[in-house]
């Protein structure tokens, strides 16, 4: 087990052997929240240009996905800095909460959207301090795979849905083709842990974890049977975006 994360100010974070298949690690929670701690006041701008621009587009087309918010009760799960919680706010919604384990992101977050009616609360995914059936929309944005059990963290969502509430998941999954996902991984694995760790200043290797649990995690149609087992109908893969690495899923909780 890892400890504190003040405790992890010099040295890595994510040892090559944990990288192997980092969502397979024991105290992987401890790790994620440990490392996002460490990028947290450099964690938009670094996306921002490994995404080339393109993050912004992508949670755009996970929050219209699940159709009109007017007035909705929305619930960002592992929301992060708070972009797309943001971006619900933007189209209407009602009351938007943000929910992620890591302080430190949230502190960001609170300074981003100073002044909105976002609600921003301090908790893990796995154990939402929320009443059930609560939410019209639920979404969870490049969160999914950071979670310690995917599974568990569907069921907690579902759990906070009305019936008829809708769930937008938005996620990376391994590149697939011989040719484009080749490059694809290539760029994953190779460039971004580099110029992450240049950009962020992380020595943790938390870009090398970032990268690592795109390539390691599950295809797209695994997510999808995961969400239908989860208890959600009319699942559906609404988009596919950035060479086919990003999927943005639907569902309704009956």
């Amino acid at each position: 087990m890892i400890g504190p994360v003040g405790e992890h100010d010099e040295g890595e974070i994510w040892t090559p052997e944990v990288l192997e298949n980092p969502h397979a690690a024991p105290d992987k929670a401890a790790r994620v929240k440990a490392t996002f701690g460490r990028i947290a006041r450099r964690y938009d701008r670094v996306n921002r240009i490994l995404a080339v621009g393109r993050d912004r587009a992508w949670r755009r087309a996970a929050a219209t996905a699940v159709g009109p918010c007017e007035g909705a009760d929305v619930l960002d799960v592992a929301c992060g800095t708070g972009a797309l919680a943001g971006q619900f706010v933007a189209m209407g919604a009602g009351r938007v909460v943000g929910v992620d384990f890591a302080p430190e992101m949230l502190a960001v977050a609170r300074e981003k959207y100073a002044g909105s009616a976002i609600d921003w609360v301090e908790a893990d995914a796995l154990n939402l301090p929320l009443d059930d059936r609560t939410f019209d929309v639920v979404s969870i944005g490049f969160g999914l795979r950071n979670l310690a059990s995917a599974e568990d963290g569907l069921a907690e969502m579902y759990r906070v849905l009305r019936p008829g509430g809708r769930i937008v998941v938005l996620e990376f999954a391994p590149p697939t083709g011989p040719m484009v996902g080749a490059v694809v991984r290539w760029i994953i694995l190779r460039v971004i842990p580099l110029v992450g760790r240049m950009l962020s200043g992380d020595r943790s290797g938390g870009y090398k974890y970032l990268s690592a649990s795109v390539d390691t995690y599950m295809t797209f149609k695994r997510l999808a049977r995961l969400m239908s087992e989860a208890g959600f109908v009319d699942v559906r893969q609404a988009r596919r975006l950035a060479a086919g690495t990003v999927g943005v899923h639907t569902g309704v909780r009956p």
